[in-house]
Protein backbone atom coordinates (compact mmCIF):
# COMPACT_ATOMS: atom_id res chain seq x y z
CA UNK A 1 0.00 0.00 0.00
CA UNK A 2 3.00 2.33 0.19
CA UNK A 3 4.04 5.67 1.75
CA UNK A 4 0.60 7.02 1.34
CA UNK A 5 -1.15 4.29 3.52
CA UNK A 6 1.11 4.79 6.32
CA UNK A 7 0.57 8.66 6.24
CA UNK A 8 -3.12 7.80 6.34
CA UNK A 9 -3.05 5.40 8.70
CA UNK A 10 -1.10 7.87 10.75
CA UNK A 11 -3.29 10.49 10.84
CA UNK A 12 -6.15 7.55 11.47
CA UNK A 13 -3.91 6.96 14.99
CA UNK A 14 -3.32 10.17 15.89
CA UNK A 15 -6.88 11.34 15.59
CA UNK A 16 -8.10 8.23 17.89
CA UNK A 17 -4.82 9.08 20.17
CA UNK A 18 -6.85 12.56 20.94
CA UNK A 19 -9.88 11.20 21.13
CA UNK A 20 -8.19 9.08 23.75
CA UNK A 21 -6.40 11.35 25.39
CA UNK A 22 -10.16 13.70 25.27
CA UNK A 23 -11.54 11.01 27.14
CA UNK A 24 -8.62 10.16 29.77
CA UNK A 25 -8.96 13.97 30.77
CA UNK A 26 -12.26 14.00 31.36
CA UNK A 27 -13.70 14.56 34.50
CA UNK A 28 -15.40 11.55 36.17
CA UNK A 29 -18.96 11.12 35.84
CA UNK A 30 -21.51 8.58 36.18
CA UNK A 31 -21.33 7.21 32.92
CA UNK A 32 -17.99 7.83 32.09
CA UNK A 33 -15.80 6.99 35.10
CA UNK A 34 -14.99 3.57 33.67
CA UNK A 35 -14.27 4.71 30.38
CA UNK A 36 -10.62 5.13 30.65
CA UNK A 37 -10.36 0.85 30.09
CA UNK A 38 -11.02 1.47 26.46
CA UNK A 39 -8.18 4.06 25.55
CA UNK A 40 -5.93 1.77 27.74
CA UNK A 41 -7.00 -1.53 25.62
CA UNK A 42 -6.52 0.73 22.52
CA UNK A 43 -2.72 1.15 23.24
CA UNK A 44 -2.10 -2.33 23.75
CA UNK A 45 -3.34 -3.33 20.80
CA UNK A 46 -1.20 -0.39 19.17
CA UNK A 47 1.89 -1.45 20.84
CA UNK A 48 1.59 -5.23 20.53
CA UNK A 49 1.35 -4.82 16.77
CA UNK A 50 4.48 -2.31 16.55
CA UNK A 51 6.91 -5.04 15.58
CA UNK A 52 4.65 -6.71 12.75
CA UNK A 53 1.55 -4.82 11.54
CA UNK A 54 -1.37 -7.15 11.85
CA UNK A 55 -3.96 -3.99 12.34
CA UNK A 56 -4.21 -3.27 8.18
CA UNK A 57 -4.85 -6.85 6.98
CA UNK A 58 -8.32 -8.16 7.00
CA UNK A 59 -7.14 -11.38 8.24
CA UNK A 60 -6.84 -10.23 11.65
CA UNK A 61 -9.23 -10.96 14.70
CA UNK A 62 -6.91 -8.51 16.21
CA UNK A 63 -7.54 -5.73 13.96
CA UNK A 64 -11.59 -6.44 13.59
CA UNK A 65 -10.89 -5.65 17.63
CA UNK A 66 -8.91 -2.66 17.33
CA UNK A 67 -11.29 -1.15 14.75
CA UNK A 68 -14.57 -1.55 16.92
CA UNK A 69 -12.17 -0.40 19.88
CA UNK A 70 -11.63 2.60 17.51
CA UNK A 71 -15.29 3.19 16.79
CA UNK A 72 -16.40 2.78 20.56
CA UNK A 73 -14.08 5.47 21.41
CA UNK A 74 -15.21 7.66 18.74
CA UNK A 75 -18.77 7.50 19.96
CA UNK A 76 -18.45 8.03 23.32
CA UNK A 77 -16.21 11.23 22.33
CA UNK A 78 -19.32 12.40 20.35
CA UNK A 79 -21.80 11.42 22.57
CA UNK A 80 -20.42 12.09 26.20
CA UNK A 81 -17.66 14.61 25.64
CA UNK A 82 -18.46 16.95 22.64
CA UNK A 83 -22.13 17.42 24.07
Amino acid sequence: MGVPAMTMFILFLISVAIRCVRILTKKAENATKHFYIIPITILCFTVINMAESYLVGYFSVMACFFYLFCGWITAIDRVYIHT
